[in-house]
């Protein structure tokens, strides 16, 4: 009942926010004494980073830049990606931000389809595709940040009091790139008031609560899923902590430092604080995973080790989260972890959020049977810009067809289970890749596994790295017993042909792994060869 009241009252505080900056502006005035933001090159105030975004707003209204107007950032994560980022809300502008790892060529394609007004960037990360796009587009204006550059000068120049301008909730607040599944980059727009409901139905189901200050330790960059942290954090008043690096070393450091009480990391990170047996989470009250898949053996034993501190969202950047939570209490005990079953979903869809799974007619398929994940929720994206077609095939009648595969078990757990594409159709069998990379997790020595097809289809390669305390293990007998292992935790023919051991699987900037690169750095694999393969593995040299 308690609980039942405090958020009933906590929507209805909620209420007041129609678009993001009607939330920072009070967040401003409100916590003007807290500190807001750490980086590596030190902390801002809430009313200093108030100061440094308005500034920031009002000096690109001064250089021209109407509203409606494109801003493309290419920064490392720090407090100018937070503070274009607040800058962009406050002043209708629609952000479009890269990250460090974006190639040249990503960003100058992003530019042809929607030219931007403004570009903000680190001239150590971007010097040369800040020429190239101003070459391009002969109007564009650059700010470089750093010392001595013109961003910080027109911070120390601008009015840095809020925008005069007017902001609609349905107008695009965000024009972000994905290449999806497909190789082919889509540009989606997320309007403000997505991304304030957004915010609402964090605040309601992640217990945040205004004026309840937490540090939080980014575990996962703030150009991608790491941003959606940035709102509900200054709604409550809290510290965002920006490590080092995104890795186990630094942000393991971080929490250490500043004694966080929340974070929020991807699975591949989370695995590596298992792999450090130092690894201190006693300050943390609240561990987010989420954007991959997280193998049911490695959270259970997280929750073994440092208790039922672990949640779960799932969402994606057409349908902000969170669409299904797995909440704290879902994974049970340090004693007794919740069953696996439990830990292989992604929780329970949240209020004001619908899933439906459907069969390939469109029909809808009772709980435990698969079948594409559909989705209706009011933090939709508004639909890809200048794609039609596409958006006729994933946006209709009010639902999201995400090709993602998965079902809904019979206490109402959401299960993902990965894209169409991810199928592998094997002697007539459907083969999940999940589940015979969840198999391999269970392996004492297993730290991560990938498992990847040829481009036939026919030859699989289960790609692993090793915890550490194996490395010095003999390889030879460590395959020969994950061998074993397999046979017996799989169904017949679900084996792999061949087994790749790495120190460590290739990762991406966003800190996944990368299947892609996995699957191309592999020798060929003949598919006429099939049958001369080992019965079950063999071994391929790092």
């Amino acid at each position: 009942m308690l609980n039942t009241l405090k958020k009933w009252l906590l929507k209805r505080y909620l209420a007041r926010y129609r678009i993001p900056r009607d939330m920072t502006r009070e967040a401003f005035r409100r916590y003007a004494d807290r500190t807001a933001l750490i980086t590596p090159r030190g902390g801002l105030s809430f009313a200093e980073l108030g100061r440094r975004v308005y500034a920031l707003a009002r000096g690109l209204e001064d250089l021209g830049i109407e509203k409606g107007g494109r801003a493309f950032t290419l920064l490392p994560d720090g407090r100018e990606q937070v503070e274009a980022r607040l800058a962009c809300f406050e002043s209708g502008l629609i952000l479009t931000s890269f990250h460090t790892a974006h190639p040249r060529s990503a960003v100058l394609g992003a530019a042809r389809t929607a030219p931007p007004d403004a570009l903000l960037v680190d001239p150590g990360i971007g010097a040369d595709t800040a020429r190239a796009l101003a070459l391009e587009h002969p109007g564009l204006t650059v700010l470089e940040t750093g010392p001595g550059r013109n961003y910080e000068d027109l911070l120390d120049t601008a009015e840095a009091g809020p925008s005069q301008r007017p902001v609609h909730p349905r107008d695009p607040a965000a024009l972000g790139f994905t290449s999806g599944t497909t190789g082919e980059p889509k540009a989606l727009f997320t309007t403000h008031e997505v991304i304030v409901t957004s915010l609402k139905l964090t605040a309601t189901n992640v217990s945040i609560t205004p004026g309840q200050p937490d540090t939080f330790v980014l575990g996962i960059p703030l150009v991608g899923a790491g941003s959606g942290v940035v709102l509900p954090m200054l709604f409550s008043g809290s510290t965002l902590v920006i490590p080092e690096a995104y890795t186990a070393e630094a942000v393991l450091d971080a929490i250490r430092r500043h004694q966080a009480t929340r974070t929020f990391v991807t699975p591949s990170l989370l695995i590596d604080f298992l792999d450090h047996p130092e690894a201190d989470l006693g300050s943390l009250r609240n561990v987010i995973y989420g954007t991959a898949p997280m193998p049911a053996p490695k959270l259970e034993e997280a929750v073994r080790r440092w208790g039922p501190i672990f949640q779960q969202g799932y969402g994606m950047a057409e349908v902000l989260p969170p669409v299904s939570l797995l909440q704290m209490h879902d994974h049970g005990t340090r004693d007794r972890p919740a069953p696996r079953e439990v830990l292989r979903s992604v929780g329970r869809v949240v209020p004001e959020v619908e899933v439906r799974i459907i069969n390939p007619e469109g029909e809808d398929l009772p709980p435990g049977e698969v079948g594409e994940i559909l989705i209706d929720s009011p933090t939709t994206f508004s639909g890809y810009w200048k794609s039609p077609e596409l958006n006729r095939q994933v946006l209709r009648d009010g639902w999201y067809h995400t090709r993602d595969l998965g079902f809904l078990d019979q206490d109402g757990r959401l299960h993902v289970l990965g894209r169409r594409t991810d199928l592998i159709q094997r002697d007539g069998k459907t083969m999940y890749p999940l589940r015979v990379e969840e198999a391999a997790h269970d392996h004492p020595a297993v730290k991560e596994a990938c498992l990847v097809t040829d481009p036939h289809g026919q030859v699989l390669t289960l790609a692993v790295s090793l915890r550490r305390v194996f490395r010095e293990e003999n390889r030879g007998k460590l395959i020969k017993d994950l061998s074993r292992h397999l046979r017996e935790k799989l169904p017949a023919g679900h084996s792999p042909n061949r087994v790749a051991v790495l120190e460590e699987l290739p990762r991406s900037y966003l800190v996944k792994v990368l299947h892609r690169e996995i699957r191309e750095s592999l020798p060929d694999a003949d598919p006429q060869e099939k049958e001369k393969l080992d019965e079950h593995l063999y071994h391929l040299k790092d």
